[in-house]
């Protein structure tokens, strides 16, 4: 029986070959994830309808930030309250 390098504890090649076939069953089969939605702390806003919603499995994201969203208030734009932002997202998107 063969021995891991650091531990040296024993471990059977046949075994592990059974754990890992045995996660592969039991574990779903990871779909293509959403583009047109912005994963943040607390839910994830959707581009399309430009809503907000919380988090679903079923959105398979790989990326997410650390930050929470919050509605923008009345009357709040990037081009009145961030208008160095506006201008480098038309920049960076290629509306400019």
């Amino acid at each position: 029986m063969l021995k891991f390098n650091r531990s040296g504890e024993p471990f059977n090649p046949m075994r592990i070959s059974s754990a890992v076939e045995s996660l592969r069953l039991s574990l779903p089969i990871m779909r293509t994830p959403q583009k047109d939605i912005i994963c943040f702390k607390n839910g994830v806003y959707e581009l399309k309808t430009q809503t907000f919603r919380p988090h679903n499995k079923k959105d398979w994201l790989l990326v997410s930030n650390d930050i929470d969203y919050y509605p923008a208030k009345e009357n709040e734009s990037f081009e009145t309250h961030a208008p160095n932002f506006a201008k480098w997202l038309k920049r960076a998107s290629g509306r400019l």
